[in-house]
């Protein structure tokens, strides 16, 4: 054993020394800059710094940073939401030469994410890989710890005596230990083999950076006190923060009006966050304050105002747009804030503030402009002729897919209606693409209204700059890592890792749709590192970044995400706006805040599917009223009436217009058998306010029950079973003297489309008994699933639901037998 340890300590003593590339000078101190030993695990952050190192606010924080880091210190940078406090960590990194790894908290992480995790190998072997903490420590790299407020309450104590004492206990058996006590363990004489990497010495380089947001006044936990004790903090001024994030400037600087514009509201944007920090920090949270502007507030407006000059004064709704594109916290703030806006608007000389939602198609576009027209210039760019409000013409390439551009502007009949309100917010997407910034679709603050066109944007936008579009559907249980991998078992089972959707559509340059990003909640800011700087940790040693050589990704560590690629996300509806539009989701994405149609757009789009206008107007009248009476508080208990529940209506009165009990088909939608007792009394007090009232009831001859006093107030009918044809099923009219009816003709599947199904998805039932509630209900399956082409949920007992099913298969079976 001691001949071991002379042997490791002359070794030690004849190792060449570290090689310095050059020498690091911050004010008064001092740093020989060395040499990295693993050049993939640097910041690659291209030609420049993310942040500029002239900028005196910047150097202030550099220069804290290197202090405490040849001090042996930790650092923990409070900071308002956003990039800056990262992207200072990675300039730290980059000018100091120092490799890091990168840990974004949130509420899944847990010990195995900080320490090690457990992986099969070929042969069926169990080994102890090292998280991103662990290689930190092992190999003297520095540790940025993003969120820490986002983090459980119990998880970040695993680290407190890593960062007291350089010390953790491993699962593998191993120990970390400070390199100090490693070096007496080796002179001393123990029975301990230390050799045998029993012990694990700290590296004396190992730092940590944590990064953090106050709370409150932002939501997430507070700190833990024995943790924020092990550092050394500095807080970071926000306002000193929204200027530095200005850097790089635009390549063509704002002029002339956009100056005057840029100024005004840069002003603006500064002034609230004084006011902000100026409060109490009761007022600080008060719903009527004025909440500050997020972090690249100023970059965004630079940068928009340099691509797109404003015309030489905004009109009200145009700035009402712009500023909710800047802060859309603003589209559930009250009235108050908004009108302390206003007023501030004024001051400045910017004119009236519109209403928050332009009612004028025209104005919807950002700063006024409307898109012309899109060409290809190559395999991955297009070039978008926008036209100004002056008249004049902006051309600007963007990144586009591989696949062929769909014809825009829109010629010939197509499968929707491109009215000034769709164009318009069709604008604020290729604006916001053409700066480069991936999009956050945000609806409207009431908790119902019309369609806003969601999908139909999504899809459009992809197809005319020639993207594969990938849609990844957010739940509440999915964790930040399932965002980015999942695990994989191969035929030996050996267990892996692969690439998400998401990340796959990073790599190839795919618009990848995040639909329902606010159900994950706080989860969501796991992406902003992807979203901002184009950079995320995968498993292991893996990582994608923004900039890297063709040898660095031949390596295999490191891919570089696609210049094409983008993410459009979206939200579900039901969580209210204030819940999860933050500061960060803003800083992540450029909101583009929705726009409901109007009713005049609405009832052309029922028009269109030949529904008669008497039925259109009674369901708009309804609608509106329903819309108007539901609030924030029972959002989620009431079934929303939008607009595409009133097209699967109109469709069907247009295709059947005998079956226009209106009552019977709103009641469906709304789901009104399964509403507590009062909203039921309210939706039938709406619904008889609107003229639609009950009709007699129809009942089918199976449902009578057994002693019925009166029939006069009843009109029987009788559904016939269904008779099948060669071609296919014909459900008879029923039986019903006071109105006529038709036949029904639903056509057969061609089995010869897919033998396969045809012959093993087909259930096979032997004892159907038809009555006539069942002919019905199977006639009502029949006209929705095939007529009309809709999906069917079937709510109801168990065995009256599968079985209905089954019948309605059978008689296909059969059918499809002669």
């Amino acid at each position: 054993m001691s001949s071991t340890r002379r042997l490791s300590r002359i070794a030690h003593e004849f190792s060449s020394p570290p090689t310095f590339i050059g020498q690091l000078k911050l004010g008064e101190v001092t740093y020989d800059v060395p040499e990295s030993l693993t050049p993939s695990r640097l910041p690659h952050i291209g030609d420049a710094s993310p942040l500029d190192v002239g900028n005196t606010f910047n150097v202030d924080n550099l220069h804290f940073m290197l202090q405490k880091y040849l001090l042996g210190q930790d650092m923990f940078l409070l900071s308002q939401p956003g990039p800056y406090a990262r992207r200072l960590a990675m300039t730290f990194c980059s000018l100091i030469n120092s490799e890091y790894e990168y840990i974004a908290l949130h509420r899944d992480v847990g010990e195995t994410e900080l320490k090690q995790g457990r992986e099969i190998r070929a042969g069926g072997n169990l080994v102890y890989v090292d998280s991103a903490a662990v290689r930190a420590v092992k190999h003297g790299r520095v540790l940025i710890l993003e969120g820490i407020e986002k983090a459980e309450r119990g998880i970040m104590p695993v680290l407190n005596n890593l960062l007291e004492n350089r010390e953790l206990n491993l699962d593998d058996g191993t120990h970390i230990i400070h390199p100090h006590r490693h070096a007496l363990l080796e002179s001393s004489n123990t029975k301990y083999d230390v050799s045998g990497k029993l012990f694990v010495p700290a590296h004396k380089n190992f730092r940590v950076i944590a990064i953090a947001a106050p709370v409150p006044p932002y939501s997430g936990y507070p700190l833990d006190p024995p943790f924020r004790s092990r550092f050394q903090a500095r807080f970071v001024d926000p306002v000193n923060a929204l200027l530095a994030l200005t850097y790089p400037a635009p390549s063509k600087s704002p002029s002339g009006s956009s100056a005057d514009l840029a100024g005004k509201l840069t002003d603006l944007i500064l002034s609230t966050q004084y006011a902000s920090e100026a409060r109490h920090e009761l007022d600080s949270i008060a719903k009527s304050a004025l909440p500050a502007f997020p972090q690249t507030a100023i970059q965004k407006l630079n940068k928009l105002l340099a691509v797109f000059p404003p015309p030489s004064r905004l009109s009200s709704a145009q700035l009402s747009r712009l500023l909710l594109t800047l802060h859309p916290a603003l589209i559930h703030a009250p009235f108050q804030a908004w009108a302390v806006l206003s007023s501030q608007i004024e001051q400045v000389g910017l004119g009236v503030l519109g209403a928050m939602h332009s009612t004028n198609g025209k104005d919807i576009g950002l700063l006024g402009y409307q898109a012309l027209s899109i060409n290809r210039v190559d395999a991955n760019t297009a070039c978008i002729i926008f036209s100004s409000p002056d008249g004049t013409t902006q051309s600007v390439d963007v990144p586009a897919g591989p696949n062929q551009l769909r014809l825009f502007p829109f010629v010939g009949k197509q499968e929707f209606f491109a009215t000034e309100r769709f164009l318009g917010l069709l604008t604020c997407f290729l604006q916001a693409h053409a700066l480069g910034w991936d999009i956050s679709y945000i609806p409207p603050a009431l908790p119902s209204t019309a369609s806003c066109s969601t999908s139909l944007l999504v899809k459009v936008f992809g197809e005319i700059l020639g993207y594969e579009t990938e849609a990844v559907h957010m739940y509440k249980e999915l964790g930040g890592r399932e965002l980015l991998m999942r695990r994989k078992i191969e035929d030996g089972g050996a267990t892996t890792w692969e690439t998400s959707p998401l990340v796959e559509g990073a790599r190839v340059g795919r618009l990848v749709h995040l639909s329902g990003l606010d159900v994950i909640g706080l989860t969501a800011g796991s992406l902003a590192r992807l979203t901002q700087d184009r950079e995320i940790e995968l498993w292991g040693t893996k990582r994608i970044v923004s900039h890297a050589s063709e040898t660095e990704i031949a390596g295999g560590d490191l891919s570089m995400a696609h210049r094409s690629f983008r993410i459009i996300s979206t939200s579900s509806k039901s969580i209210a706006l204030r819940d999860w539009l933050s500061d960060e989701h803003a800083n992540m994405f450029l909101p583009i805040s929705a726009q409901p149609m109007d009713q005049v757009e609405e009832s052309t789009v029922l028009l269109h599917t030949g529904c008669a206008p008497r039925y259109v107007r009674t369901l708009l009248t309804f609608a509106d009223k329903y819309r108007q009476s539901v609030s924030a508080e029972d959002a989620l208990k009431r079934r929303k009436l939008g607009t595409r529940a009133l097209v699967r209506i109109a469709r069907r009165l247009a295709r059947f217009p005998r079956d226009d009990d209106l009552r019977v088909l709103l009641s469906r939608s709304l789901l009104a058998e399964f509403l507590p007792a009062s909203e039921k009394m309210n939706l039938e007090t709406l619904l008889e306010e609107c003229g639609i009232g009950k009709r007699n009831d129809v009942v089918g001859i199976a449902r009578l029950p057994a002693r019925l006093p009166n029939l006069n107030c009843l009109r029987m009918q009788f559904h016939p079973s269904p008779i099948v044809e060669e071609r296919g099923i014909v459900f008879m009219q029923p039986s019903d003297a006071s109105r006529k009816a038709e036949s029904t003709f639903i056509p057969l599947f061609d089995a010869a489309q897919d033998p396969e199904g045809a012959a093993s998805y087909v259930p096979h039932m032997d004892h159907f008994y038809d009555n006539s509630l069942q002919t019905s209900l199977m006639r009502d399956l029949a006209v929705d699933i095939e007529l009309l082409g809709e999906h069917v949920v079937l709510l109801g007992n168990q065995a009256c639901s599968f079985r209905s099913c089954r019948g309605f298969s059978s008689l296909t079976e059969i059918a499809g037998s002669w």
